[in-house]
């Protein structure tokens, strides 16, 4: 999984990525939260989102207001 995800970093070349929590209820999805940390190591900023199975251990301190995609 690390090495996908190095090769698309490598190919995209991103500034940010999002990515699974590590306090994730699913470890697949900690799994990909690791791979992620250590595949994209050289973006400047990884960030980590919420969602229906994100533990209450995760604090969010970063927002983006989606509101204009909601129809997308």
């Amino acid at each position: 999984m690390k090495a996908t995800i190095e090769a698309r970093e490598s190919a995209l070349r991103p500034t940010k990525v999002l990515t699974r929590t590590e306090v994730d209820v699913h470890g697949d999805l900690r799994a990909v939260h690791a791979a992620t940390r250590e595949a994209a190591r050289a973006v400047p900023t990884l960030l980590c989102y919420e969602d229906v199975s994100t533990t209450a251990q995760f604090t969010p301190n970063f927002y983006v207001d989606i509101g204009s995609y909601l129809d997308e």
